[in-house]
């Protein structure tokens, strides 16, 4: 099952974003085990998530921390197909909608996501940790 990691997620574990970070580690953390998941998100997302990390962390830091997310999670492509998906579609977001396309082309199972309302127009079903982890 392919499992797109949205950023909100992934920050609220690294920064310790109480009372996110708790349910947000332990979905991070099926990355270390072996499951039947594979955990994905979009080079959108990384930049995004390098850029918040800089306000908290040296570069230093933030490369060793981008390091071991990366040793865990995949990046999948979005394309161009899916940008122009995305400009064309009903969604508010369009950077959420960039990621709803790109997981559509990538063939992505699951959305896990805090801003689930974001993807109110997702085929894809949509969940938060919580959620998914079913607490």
């Amino acid at each position: 099952m392919i499992l797109f990691i949205d950023s909100d997620v992934i920050l609220d574990s690294l920064l310790q974003r109480e009372p996110f970070n708790v349910y947000s580690s332990l979905v991070l953390d099926l990355s270390k085990k072996k499951t039947a998941y594979q955990l994905v998100t979009t080079s959108i997302c990384i930049a995004n998530i390098t850029y918040m990390l800089s306000k908290s962390v040296n570069k230093a830091e933030a490369s060793t921390i981008l390091t071991l997310l990366l040793s865990g999670i995949d990046i999948i492509h979005v394309s161009k197909l899916s940008i122009q998906n995305a400009l064309q579609s009903d969604f508010t977001d369009i950077e959420d909608a960039y990621q709803y396309f790109a997981c559509k082309e990538n063939s992505v199972d699951l959305i896990i996501t805090r801003n689930k309302k974001d993807y109110e127009l997702s085929s894809i079903p949509v969940v938060s940790p919580v959620e998914f982890l079913g607490n």
